[in-house]
């Protein structure tokens, strides 16, 4: 079992997230259609909330965003109940594969400007 965490300031990403470059570089297309449907308040604090847990995996992971893992390697969506789970593709697969982890639970908060992610592999 690993952990992570990351908290992220929602404002920060609220100006990135106009910069098409920086979303496409980050969030997967299915990421970002799911906040397409969403008001501009929620989008960012969405935006904000997927980019911790990015960056909660790939700290639990052990080698951070790098090192051959993407950003796109990492999706966070939600079931019908609203409630995030998370994909692992890629090098971020192998290396998890790589430490006998196969599973990733995932927890989101938003409260006072900051999007906070805690992030459980197993």
């Amino acid at each position: 079992m690993r952990i992570g965490t990351d908290l992220v300031e929602i404002k920060r990403i609220d100006r990135l997230m106009h910069e098409e470059s920086f979303l496409m570089r980050v969030y997967t297309k299915a990421e970002r259609e799911l906040a397409d449907r969403m008001g501009p308040k929620r989008r960012a604090e969405f935006f904000a909330g997927r980019f911790a847990v990015k960056e909660s995996v790939a700290k639990a992971i052990g080698t951070g965003i790098g090192q051959g893992i993407n950003w796109r390697d990492i999706e966070t969506l939600q079931q019908e109940n609203g409630e995030p789970f998370t994909r692992i593709t890629g090098q971020a697969f192998a290396r998890m594969h790589e430490r006998g982890l196969s599973r990733v639970h995932v927890s989101i908060s938003h409260a006072g400007g900051l999007a906070l992610a805690f992030v459980v592999l197993t």
